[in-house]
This record gives structure tokens, sequence and C-alpha cells, in this order.
């Protein structure tokens, strides 16, 4: 995400410290399963999933997915600020 730092000066021996940490970070996972005695073989299944390889946002309903697909996501974030003050 990002991050601000800065001080602020309070007369000529003091001053006031701040900062903001962000991060942000996200993967996901398209799981697909199908059939042991399918024959049209492992490459076909592969490029199935490749060509419906679609991002988590992108899906509104079951209907988005194909039958015997699993979407898989996870997001992680934090935040962090600092506040200071020094004198002297």
């Amino acid at each position: 995400m990002g991050s601000a730092q800065g001080s602020v000066a309070l007369g000529a021996t003091g001053s006031i410290i701040f900062g903001v940490d962000g991060k942000k970070e996200n993967g996901f996972a398209v799981v697909r399963r199908f059939a042991k005695a399918n024959r049209s073989g492992a490459l076909t299944e592969v490029m199935k999933t490749a060509n419906s390889w679609i991002l988590p946002s992108q899906v509104k309903g079951i209907a988005d997915l194909e039958p015997g697909t699993w979407l898989i996501a996870e997001v992680d974030g934090s935040i962090a600020v600092k506040l200071g003050a020094q004198y002297g």
C-alpha cells in the first residue's frame, strides 16, 4: 500500500514525529476436479482450467465457475502508526 512520515516543529527545542506504514498481500488459486475415467487426457483438463481462470473479483455467483472448480483466495493486510514527541 504505502507509507508516510514527517515531523512538525514545536518552537526552537521540540518536535512531533509521526509515521504511517501499510501493506497488503493477496493470493489466489484455482483447484479443479475432473473424473478419473476422463478420456480427454490431462493436457486437455489443464487447458480447460487455464481457459476458465478468472480473478476472485470477477466471480459474482456459482454459475461463473465450471463444475468441480474451487476458487481459494487469501488477503492479508496490516497498518502501523507511529507518533512521538521530542523535546530538548
